[in-house]
């Protein structure tokens, strides 16, 4: 794996983006590499818990926008495919986010809300900033399980970032911790889960995301939107100003 790290000691597996020159940017490589090491995870006998965080100042800043604008068009029509088992909601062994910095778009929607507890550090930043260049959220059936929906709404419209302490009282996270002690933190709580019964552990989070199951109608029309904006002019001219440092100017 390139861009990702993936060790285990005593029980806790360590699974870090490790991309920081790009802000641990999101992109088909990254997918890549993650897809892999969540699947070595659910297959590693001796992992019981993961913490999932990036190296360097943001956790992940959102989508790369300069490997879009190459692409002219959006990496897949079915976000919750990329990742294999954690995006498809198959990964029964639990996961704890350490985020700092920015946590923005994808880096938001596709890994922070998906790990079942998060832990924030007090300079962590939650934004999703599509608007800003022409396209929709993705995963919103989801984010709206775990976001609540006039939040979500501000969040999504705005495309302005909430600091932690206001995401701390949204709901949207766990803690809040100092800069230097976020991983200390996230450590701690994950020993915690690895004492306990893997089984019982597992069968827990496979009961809750049973219980909070998006239906397929919520999914097949997100994918219908999410390829409709993706594929526009507008997020083509978004990206491009975004990489080019200018303010865009609206096809539609």
């Amino acid at each position: 794996m390139q861009w990702v790290e993936y060790s285990v000691d005593d029980g806790i597996a360590s699974i870090i983006m490790n991309r920081p020159e790009r802000l641990n940017a999101w992109g088909s490589e990254m997918s890549r590499d993650l897809t892999e090491a969540f699947q070595r995870y659910q297959d590693d006998k001796s992992a019981r818990v993961a913490v999932l965080s990036g190296r360097g100042r943001a956790f992940c800043v959102g989508a790369d926008a300069k490997e879009y604008t190459m692409r002219q068009g959006s990496w897949t029509a079915q976000p919750r495919e990329e990742m294999g088992i954690f995006g498809q909601g198959k990964l029964f062994k639990p996961v704890i986010g350490a985020i700092q910095g920015h946590c923005l778009g994808a880096g938001l929607i596709l890994l922070a809300m998906r790990c079942d507890v998060r832990i924030a550090s007090e300079d962590a930043l939650f934004g999703l900033p599509e608007v800003k260049v022409g396209i929709v959220n993705c995963e919103v059936p989801l984010a709206n399980q775990r976001i609540p929906t006039c939040i979500l709404m501000e969040m999504s419209i705005t495309g302005e970032p909430l600091d932690a302490q206001r995401a701390l009282a949204c709901g949207m996270i766990n803690k809040v911790v100092p800069n230097d002690r976020l991983l200390d933190e996230a450590m701690a709580m994950a020993r915690v889960v690895a004492q306990n019964s893997p089984l019982a552990v597992r069968l827990s989070k496979e009961n809750l995301l049973q219980a909070i199951a998006v239906t397929q109608q919520a999914k097949d029309e997100e994918i219908r939107i999410y390829d409709l904006s993706s594929h526009s002019a507008d997020a083509i001219e978004g990206f491009q100003a975004h990489v080019e440092r200018r303010e865009p100017v609206w096809r539609s």
